[in-house]
């Protein structure tokens, strides 16, 4: 009867017979039933979720699907198959069904405009009743995953979406505060209490940002959403200067204090401007809450007045440095969420403190240290590697971005400036930029930095520098890195090379616009102490053969930038250029035997791996090659 009549049962109160179809489906999807008896199960169990979300009683059905869900998989009477051994039954069934109930509840007209809504705050309710169960966070997962983006229609579908998109997102942000504020009415934390003070920030941190988005473009008409998105602010800055006072060491106030930042960089608007709409269309309109201005300005512009000064060092000056790394470690999550034609203004700034905070030189320090100063120090360092972190992710998500938007064999950039330096636009006279421009300007002296050991005075401190400037000495018209800087960031390329796949199309993005520039810089000249430090050639050498070695082909090489030959230059030639930098660096006898020993080994790798892929093709080998290196030499240099 519920097969030939599934409308008939929708408004039976839930607990008569739903626990009795998620048992059915759940055997019916371990035993692979034919379609037909699961899809008739399937559109039953969501008309029941439909007319429960549509007449008030979203909770009860909830609660209901989560406890029978979980008491399924707690009582391990069902087997999942064995593509599925590593998922309960109730994420296999989640992920079966989600998708099906949150396009109903969206998209459909007959669905009320906060049906959404309640679905997701009794999901919410189930998590906090329900701390040690995965089945509400499943079940969540299923209704928001498949993030909603909004895209050009010549209907009025998107306004449709995007409202009941608001009005959910809105209704847990508030619900969220409200549970914030009953969980943390005093400082006690034990196995009781924790899940309770996790569990509002786990629910807000599974919301996609592209839920987020929609409703920072509200906060200056939605009074009661703005009142508690900057309520979200306020918390998450007072919260986090807190652990930077008190500097727990606890796993529990770790893992807080990383959840902490990635909601700042999840939940807020990078930046006090949020675009609306796309492309060169979009405008940009103040917001009253920012990651940048409300979590990153105060701690970045007092770690700059702490480096900058001579004076001792105090305890305030160290709880600065700590939560500049949780703002810094907020943007670096933001990062890879932005759009395109979101504001770049505060992201250049964050270059800009992350590039002035890489040209202090701390001393070393054991790590038993206790004064201010020993403290200063290694919380520095830990900064510094913060810092050598956020310029990777600046570069990965610049690469998944250009890999993305340009096919393999066009020379199309996707911004002009990406190509060369040289060739490297100003922000444009409207004093703002995009992220992918902001990107672009970072790339660009990150590279200089490398091969130069220096930047201009005004990379750094440009017109939208945001923070206290520096009192400038006379004639000062650069800034200096050290070498030791320059190495650490050549070993976060190599770092991102590692973590990416051979068929990942951002490593023949990162492979033509780093080798080239780097095996040229390699061979440019004689090695010193500062500019062509030892130290930094291994490291080049290292980004060459990792890249080499990923790539596993010369392919990228036709999206090489600037090389006046069309399709880019030939494999034989790059091989050549690339085998007469390594072997003069690998007879190289300038520095002590432990520098050596690190460039030496170094170029042999770049040597061997150059040849390993040239071989590919014996055309190639058998001509162009010739003369390059001989047997004996390969010979020697295995000897070494």
């Amino acid at each position: 009867r519920i097969r030939s009549n599934p409308t008939l049962f929708s408004n039976v109160p839930c607990e008569i017979f739903v626990p009795q179809i998620l048992e059915h489906l759940a055997r019916y999807y371990v035993e692979r039933k034919s379609q037909n008896s699961v899809s008739s199960l399937s559109g039953l169990l969501c008309n029941i979720m439909k007319a429960n979300a549509n007449s008030g009683h979203a909770d009860d059905f909830i609660r209901c699907v989560v406890s029978s869900l979980h008491a399924i998989d707690q009582s391990g009477s069902s087997q999942m198959p064995t593509a599925q051994e590593n998922k309960t039954i109730s994420t296999h069934f989640f992920s079966k069904n989600g998708a099906t109930w949150r396009l109903a509840l969206l998209g459909e007209a007959s669905s009320s405009d906060s049906a959404y809504k309640e679905s997701l705050l009794a999901t919410a309710k189930s998590m906090i009743e329900m701390p040690s169960s995965s089945t509400p966070l499943a079940l969540l997962a299923s209704l928001v995953d498949n993030q909603f983006h909004t895209e050009p229609s010549g209907d009025n579908s998107n306004d449709h979406f995007e409202k009941r998109i608001f009005i959910a997102t809105s209704g847990i942000i508030h619900f969220a505060m409200d549970q914030i504020s009953l969980s943390r009415q005093n400082d006690v934390v034990n196995e009781q209490t924790v899940f309770s003070r996790l569990s509002p920030l786990l629910l807000l941190r599974r919301m996609p940002r592209s839920y987020y988005r929609i409703v920072h473009k509200e906060l200056l008409s939605e009074k009661a959403t703005r009142d508690a998105v900057c309520s979200l602010t306020a918390f998450l800055s007072s919260t986090l200067k807190a652990h930077a006072m008190k500097n727990d060491q606890s796993n529990l106030a770790k893992e807080e204090k990383k959840l902490l930042a990635e909601l700042a960089g999840q939940c807020l608007p990078f930046s006090g401007k949020v675009a609306y709409g796309q492309g060169y269309s979009s405008v940009a309109k103040e917001s009253p809450v920012s990651l940048f201005e409300n979590i990153c300005t105060e701690p970045f512009a007092d770690t700059l007045y702490a480096l900058r000064g001579d004076q001792e060092k105090s305890q305030s000056m160290v709880q600065s440095i700590r939560g500049a790394k949780a703002a810094l470690y907020a943007v670096s999550h933001c990062l890879p969420l932005a759009y395109d034609d979101d504001g770049g203004e505060a992201l250049i700034n964050t270059g800009s403190f992350v590039f002035e905070v890489l040209t202090y030189q701390p001393d070393f320090m054991s790590e038993t240290a206790q004064d201010n100063s020993e403290l200063f120090q290694r919380e520095i360092m830990m900064l510094q590697s913060g810092c050598r972190h956020f310029l990777a992710v600046c570069m990965d998500f610049m690469a998944r971005r250009k890999a993305n938007a340009v096919e393999p064999t066009k020379l199309t950039p996707l911004i002009e400036d990406l190509g060369s330096p040289s060739k490297s636009k100003e922000i444009k006279a409207t004093n703002s930029c995009t992220i992918l421009e902001a990107l672009s300007k970072i790339y660009h002296t990150q590279q200089s930095i490398i091969t130069t050991g220096e930047i201009g005075w005004e990379v750094v401190y440009h017109k939208f520098y945001s923070f206290p400037r520096p009192d400038m000495e006379e004639h000062q018209t650069v800034i200096q890195f050290p070498p030791s800087s320059r190495t650490s960031m050549l070993n976060s390329i190599v770092m991102l090379s590692q973590v990416s796949r051979a068929e990942d199309k951002r490593l023949d993005w990162l492979a033509s616009n780093t080798i080239p520039t780097l095996v040229e810089w390699a061979n440019a000249g004689p090695m010193d102490e500062s500019i062509r430090h030892p130290f930094c050639i291994a490291a080049a050498l290292q980004v060459v053969y990792t890249l080499l070695a990923r790539c596993g082909s010369f392919a990228w090489l036709v999206n090489c930038p600037d090389t006046g030959i069309v399709g880019g230059p030939s494999e034989t030639d790059f091989v050549c250029r690339t085998l007469r930098c390594a072997l003069k660096l690998f007879h190289s006898g300038e520095g002590d035997e432990p520098t050596l020993h690190v460039l030496r080994l170094a170029a042999l790798k770049v040597i061997l791996t150059a040849i390993a892929l040239n071989q590919t093709n014996e055309s190639e080998t058998q001509q162009g090659l010739k003369g390059y290196l001989t047997p004996r030499e390969i010979q020697q240099a295995m000897a070494a």
